[in-house]
C-alpha cells in the first residue's frame, strides 16, 4: 500500500549481480511482486510466460516487464497476452543473474481502465465531413483543410463535423496515418470530389458516396469459414480496443487455449508457414480460432454503435454466428473442438484418417489419406461442371457465381478438371464436409449446445433451410448445423437471400476478407456495401477505420468519436 502523499513508490530486489525494481504508482498498478526465485532452475514451475533476460540494468528490465503486464502484451510486438486461465494472472519474471529471479504478477491491465485506446495506441486519424449538397460539401472539405493546416486539432474538426451531421444529407470521411496525411486527402477532394458520379475513395480509407442508402437498410455481420485463420492475426487488436481482452478472459476460461495463441502468435524461431501449416491440418484448432477472432471483431462492431439487424455464416462460420450472436454461451467456447473430437469427427472420422471416406467406399487403412481425398478449387460456374459423370466427385460449396468448391477421389476430381477444361486449384485443406459421406446426426449431436434466442430480435440465416432461424432450441439449431454440414453450402444463394430481407451493409467478421468478395460478385451492381474487418497484411486500425468510412457516408449510425484522438 502507498503512504499519503506518494503517488509512486520503487521496490528493490537486491541480488550480488545487481537490483531489480518495479514501479508501483496509485493507478494504475501494473504489476506486483510475487517472489524473489533463486533456485538455479529459474521460474519455470510458476507458470510464467514470459522471461526477461539478463541486462546491464535489470532495473529497466522490470520496468519493461511490468508495463508488459500491464498492456498484456507480450514484448518487441510478439502478440497478445492473454491471462492462463480466468483465476491465473499474466506472470513474467526478470532474470537478476545466473540463479535469481524476480517474479512479477499482473495486477491492473489497460483493459480494465480503457475500453478503446485509439489516440494512445496511435491509431490512423479519421475525419468526417459534412454537407447539406454536393456543393456545401466540398466548401466543407475545403474550409476543414485550411483550418487543419492553420493547426486546428483533428478532435475539434471532427466534433464540430458531427454537430452539423444530422442535418446533413452528405457525408465524408478522411483517413490517413498523421496529420500530414489528412491534409493531402483533403487537398485531392477538394480538387476530384466535386465531380464524384459514383463512390469516391482513396487506398488510404478516405471514402464518400453521393448517393447513400441511408439507415432504412439493415446491417449484417458475416462470418467466413473454419479455415482463414493465419499466423500474427489480429495482432495488434486489442492495443486499440484493450477493454476487449479481460471481457474475453471473464466470458472463457483457458482463453489462450481457445485462440489458438501459441499458433497464432509464435514466439519460438519458428516459419510462419508452419504455423500456418498446423492451422490446417487440424480443423478443431483452425475452428477454434476463427470463432474466437469472428466474436471479438463482432463486438468491436458493437463498440462502434452499429446498429446489427442480422447475421449469417459460410459453412462452419455458421457456428461462430451462434457464439457471437449471444445463442450460445460463450463460457461454452473452450469445449467446442473437445466436444467435436469426442465424437471423433474431426479426429479421425472427417479429417486424418478419414474413416468415414473408407468405410463408404471400402479403402483400407494401407491407403495414404492423401491419396483417397482431394479439395479443388475451381473458376467456373456449377452448371459448367459434369458432375454427373462422376460417383465419387461432390459439389461441396458454390462460392461465388463463377467460383465453387468440389472434393472426392483425387483421381476423378483431376479426371473432372481436365474434361471441363475449367481453371482450378487444389487447396492445402482436406475436411469431407458439405457432403452425404457427412452423417448429419453424429455432427448435430457434436454441436448441441444449451441454446436462447439471439438478444435484441437479431435474425440469423442459415444455409440448412436458406431461410431465417425461427425457432431457437437445442435440437432445432444443432439439428440445422448438421444438415448444413452435410449438404452443398451455396453461398450465392443465402446472400440473396438476406438481401431479400432488406440488408444491404455486410461487415465480415473474422479472419480474412474472402465472404466479402464472394458478396460483391454475388451482388455485383446492386446497392450494397460489403466490407471486411481484417485484410491479411493490414493494421486493424486501418481495417476499422475502412469499414466505419463506409458505413458512415452510407448514413448508418456509427459512433465516430470512439475513433477520434480526442477521446
Amino acid at each position: 500500500m502507498l503512504q499519503p502523499g506518494l503517488e509512486a513508490v520503487l521496490i528493490a530486489a537486491a541480488s550480488p549481480e545487481g537490483a531489480g525494481a518495479l514501479i508501483i504508482t496509485r493507478s494504475p498498478v501494473y504489476a506486483r511482486i510475487d517472489a524473489l526465485i533463486t533456485e538455479s532452475g529459474g521460474p519455470a514451475s510458476a507458470e510464467v510466460e514470459y522471461l526477461e533476460p539478463f541486462t546491464d540494468n535489470p532495473v529497466i528490465a522490470v520496468i519493461k516487464a511490468a508495463l508488459c503486464l500491464h498492456h498484456a502484451y507480450l514484448p518487441d510486438g510478439s502478440g497478445p497476452w492473454p491471462r492462463p486461465s480466468r483465476h491465473t494472472p499474466r506472470r513474467a519474471a526478470v532474470r537478476l543473474g545466473p540463479s535469481r529471479h524476480l517474479l512479477l504478477a499482473g495486477a491492473t491491465s489497460r483493459g480494465d481502465l480503457q475500453v478503446v485506446d485509439w489516440a494512445r495506441a496511435e491509431g490512423c486519424l479519421v475525419l468526417p465531413v459534412t454537407g447539406t449538397d454536393l456543393r456545401d460539401l466540398v466548401d466543407q472539405v475545403g474550409t476543414t483543410s485550411e483550418a487543419l493546416r492553420a493547426g486546428a486539432s483533428v478532435a475539434g474538426l471532427t466534433h464540430a463535423s458531427l454537430a452539423r451531421s444530422p442535418g446533413s444529407a452528405l457525408r465524408a470521411v478522411f483517413c490517413a496515418p498523421d496529420v500530414a496525411g489528412l491534409e493531402r486527402e483533403l487537398a485531392f477532394a477538394s480538387k476530384t470530389l466535386g465531380a464524384a458520379k459514383n463512390e469516391w475513395k482513396t487506398p488510404k480509407g478516405s471514402y464518400f458516396t453521393p448517393a447513400p442508402m441511408g439507415p432504412a437498410g439493415k446491417v449484417a455481420l458475416v462470418y467466413p469459414g473454419a479455415f482463414n485463420a493465419y499466423p500474427g492475426l489480429g495482432i495488434d487488436m486489442f492495443r486499440y480496443f484493450p477493454g476487449l481482452l479481460p471481457r474475453l478472459e471473464e466470458q472463457t476460461d483457458r482463453l489462450a487455449d481457445l485462440m489458438r495463441h501459441r499458433l497464432i502468435y509464435p514466439r519460438a524461431a519458428r516459419p510462419a508457414t508452419d504455423t500456418g501449416s498446423a492451422l490446417l491440418s487440424d480443423p478443431a484448432k483452425a475452428f477454434a480460432a476463427v470463432s474466437y477472432f469472428g466474436y471479438a471483431q463482432s463486438q468491436i462492431v458493437g463498440l462502434l454503435g452499429v446498429p446489427v439487424h442480422g447475421a449469417f455464416g459460410y459453412s462452419l462460420g455458421e457456428v461462430s454466428m451462434m457464439y457471437a450472436s449471444g445463442c450460445w454461451a460463450p463460457t461454452e467456447a473452450h469445449l467446442q473442438d473437445r466436444a467435436v473430437r469426442a465424437e471423433s469427427l474431426f479426429e479421425d472420422q472427417l479429417s486424418g484418417a478419414k474413416l468415414a471416406v473408407r468405410t463408404a467406399w471400402r479403402i483400407p487403412q494401407s491407403v495414404p489419406s492423401a491419396e483417397i481425398w482431394a479439395t479443388h478449387l475451381i473458376f467456373a460456374a456449377a452448371t459448367d461442371l459434369p458432375l454427373g459423370r462422376f460417383d465419387r466427385v461432390y459439389l461441396t460449396q458454390v462460392n461465388a457465381p463463377n467460383e465453387v468448391v468440389i472434393a472426392g477421389d483425387p483421381k476423378q476430381c483431376r479426371a473432372l478438371i481436365e474434361t471441363s477444361g475449367c481453371d482450378a486449384l487444389r487447396l492445402p485443406t482436406d475436411l469431407v464436409m458439405h457432403c452425404p459421406l457427412v452423417d448429419e446426426t453424429k455432427m448435430a449431436a457434436s454441436l448441441r449446445r444449451a441454446t436462447i434466442a439471439p438478444p435484441f430480435g437479431t435474425e440469423l440465416f442459415i444455409s440448412a433451410s436458406y431461410r431465417r432461424i425461427e425457432e431457437f432450441t437445442d435440437d432445432q439449431v444443432a439439428d440445422a448445423l448438421g444438415r448444413s454440414a452435410a449438404r452443398t453450402v451455396d453461398f450465392p444463394r443465402l446472400v440473396r437471400t438476406v438481401y431479400d430481407h432488406g440488408y444491404r451493409f455486410f461487415i465480415e467478421v473474422g479472419p480474412a476478407s474472402s465472404c466479402t468478395r464472394w458478396i460483391h460478385e454475388t451482388l455485383h451492381d446492386t446497392p450494397h456495401v460489403a466490407e471486411s474487418m481484417d485484410h491479411r497484411g493490414s493494421r486493424t486500425d486501418t481495417d476499422v477505420a475502412r469499414v466505419a468510412a463506409r458505413l458512415f457516408s452510407h448514413g448508418v449510425p456509427v459512433d465516430m468519436t470512439a475513433l477520434s484522438p480526442g477521446r
